[in-house]
């Protein structure tokens, strides 16, 4: 019955109903006009718009106000893939694992934010001097 009011307007935007002044339901004359219809007929619905009433059956809705849905201005950002892998924290068997460095070395910044997680800027700095890359993240 919601519905009823929004598909009889003249055009193509999009409108919700927002309120409802009245709402009546009289379940015995409800009941009594769907026993009457021959069986999977559709339940007539009467829009009376001078008067601002849906009527169907025993149920009547006055005053229904529909706003205009607002139109989406931004786009949606693209989702976030992530994965979850258990990296041992033991020096000794990182190594021997085929896992990446990139991988290591995000798992190990994800506990380091998880544990600083009260403090108000977290500033982390490793220099590597003469080591080479792999050499800054695994230990020797």
């Amino acid at each position: 019955m919601l519905q009823f009011s929004i598909v009889g307007l003249k055009t193509k935007e999009l409108y919700l109903p927002t309120r409802i002044q009245k709402i009546i339901v009289d379940p015995i004359k409800h009941s009594e006009i769907i026993e009457s219809l021959p069986e999977s007929s559709p339940i007539p619905i009467n829009m009376y718009r001078d008067i601002d009433v849906i009527k169907s059956g025993g149920i009547e809705l006055c005053g229904l106000k529909l706003s205009l849905a607002p139109r989406r201005q931004q786009s949606q950002a693209a989702p976030k893939l992530e994965k979850y892998t258990f990296i041992p924290y033991t020096a000794d068997k990182v190594s021997s694992l085929p896992i990446k460095i990139s991988d290591i070395f995000s798992a190990f910044l994800q506990i380091v934010l998880e544990n600083s997680a009260g403090a108000i800027k977290v500033k982390v700095v490793e220099y590597g001097a003469d080591k080479p890359f792999e050499g800054i993240y695994i230990p020797n």
